[in-house]
């Protein structure tokens, strides 16, 4: 008899149930069918939604992922999941979806399928970034245009921003989404693995629940909590994949998240501090001006924006608080479940 295993997922799901969530199938043994249910369709929160989703991408990769939901909403699946990014997960993933017991896998795929962006009420998401399909990681000056055609989507005016601190935010997504192209679908993660990758652009006023925005422990929440106070308001941004993840492109060794966590935590502190490039070993992704600075980039840029940002991989979150000077990615004191490949999700306070 085949395994099946099933997930509901519930319209108040917060992150502390997305990691259980997590947890759960990385406990399960590989093969048989996944089944997600929704009891409703969820406004989810896109710190759920992409844990959620590259939680999903093992399970396909060794059985059948299924989706099960209500009717869908007014405007239809493009307009019901898109927001969060978990919709285009599932549609790269689920090789079945029924909403309200029709099968919709045909329109669900259509829906995505050579979409460069996707846009819902609150936000605008980006996706394939792996593949360069809707960001040319060679061509700074055309994502320039395309992040300030979505601003103003948002109802986010650039001259909110000073110039130089706008270029800062846009160089930011930029680093972060060439870090996907260069390393998320890369060696020693198995040829033709199906992968989703996505860059999401928010107006940070739908978020406004502290603590557990990013699931945090309660040591690091000082800056979240002041970027989330009444008043304050912010950008999101989150460019997520969920390929290979940081420890195992670093250390090239697959096997890496069933070792010793301590084995993972040394790959990632050194990817994140490294002053030379994995790409010089592994010769499978462009070489572009200085080599193995990616994350010090970020590092600076998320100081210079004053941003409260996480990365979250494998089994890993580490935590940055621009709020604080001399800001650096830090491993938060966690136990948690395997998550594949990798996201930055941060908040940017906008000027008043």
């Amino acid at each position: 008899m085949e395994r099946k295993l099933t997930i509901r997922l519930g319209a108040g799901m917060d992150v502390e149930s997305a990691e259980a969530v997590i947890r759960r199938l990385g406990e399960e043994p590989p093969g048989g069918t996944t089944s997600i249910c929704f009891d409703s369709w969820p406004d989810l929160d896109p710190a759920v939604a992409w844990r959620l989703g590259n939680a999903i991408r093992p399970r396909s990769g060794h059985g059948r992922v299924e989706v099960d939901g209500p009717p869908l909403l007014e405007g239809g699946w493009c307009r019901t999941l898109d927001g969060s990014g978990l919709g285009y997960s599932l549609a790269v993933h689920a090789d079945k979806i029924t909403t309200g017991g029709v099968d919709v896998t045909a329109e669900v795929r259509r829906c995505f399928d050579s979409k460069e962006r996707m846009a819902g009420p609150h936000a605008v998401i980006f996706t394939d970034l792996h593949r360069g399909v809707s960001v040319n990681p060679e061509r700074e000056d055309r994502f320039r245009e395309a992040f300030l055609k979505a601003l103003a989507r948002l109802g986010v005016p650039p001259g909110r921003f000073e110039r130089g601190r706008l270029q800062e935010v846009i160089k930011l997504s930029f680093e972060a989404i060439q870090n996907v192209y260069d390393h998320a679908g890369r060696k020693p993660l198995p040829e033709r693995t199906k992968i989703s990758s996505y860059f999401l652009l928010a107006n940070g006023q739908r978020f406004t629940v502290w603590p557990g925005l990013f699931g945090v422990t309660s040591g690091h929440e000082t800056g979240g909590a002041e970027l989330t106070s009444p008043g304050r308001e912010s950008l999101r941004v989150c460019v997520s994949d969920d390929g290979v993840g940081i420890a195992a492109r670093q250390s090239q060794d697959p096997l890496i998240y069933q070792k010793a966590k301590g084995n993972e935590e040394l790959a990632v502190m050194e990817a994140l501090s490294a002053r030379s490039s994995v790409k010089f070993k592994t010769h499978d992704s462009p070489i572009r001006g200085t080599t193995g600075q990616g994350f010090g980039y970020i590092d600076s840029l998320l100081g210079a924006l004053g941003a409260f940002a996480v990365l979250r991989t494998g089994r890993l979150l580490a935590v940055f608080d621009g709020t604080r000077q001399g800001g650096r990615f830090a491993l938060a004191a966690t136990d948690l479940g395997y998550m594949a490949g990798t996201t930055l999700d941060a908040l940017i306070p906008i000027p008043k």
